[in-house]
């Protein structure tokens, strides 16, 4: 993994594999159009096809949630019309967009979720 700016939002982490990027997530102040109390968001989760299904965007996923745990947020925040894929990972569904159906706000709780030193 890689990051782009490290104390301070926005971040990026890409992917690698054999020096390939691969996949990539940001952490930003905000991810939806309408002005939100929610902050910070996790955004723009992308794995390559090809790269799919090998555990890649949980990795980038848990990453992001320790990068925003470093930076001493207490919660991380995401839009999604697969919370499956999510709840799977420990977050919980925040609230239904109704303007958007079939969209998920979720959180996912920094404080009771703790990680294992590298």
């Amino acid at each position: 993994m890689q990051t782009g700016k490290v104390n301070q939002l926005p971040i990026g982490l890409i992917a690698f594999e054999n020096k390939k990027p691969i996949g990539t997530v940001s952490l930003l102040h905000s991810d939806i159009k309408r002005p939100s109390k929610l902050y910070p968001w996790l955004a723009g989760l992308i794995v390559m096809k090809k790269y799919r299904r090998k555990g890649y965007g949980k990795n980038l996923v848990s990453e992001c949630t320790k990068e925003a745990k470093r930076l001493k947020f207490s919660s991380v925040y995401l839009y999604t019309k697969i919370p499956n894929f999510y709840e799977d990972l420990g977050w919980e569904i925040h609230s239904e967009v109704k303007e958007d159906v079939g969209c998920f706000v979720m959180k996912f709780d920094l404080i009771e979720h703790t990680y294992p030193k590298k």
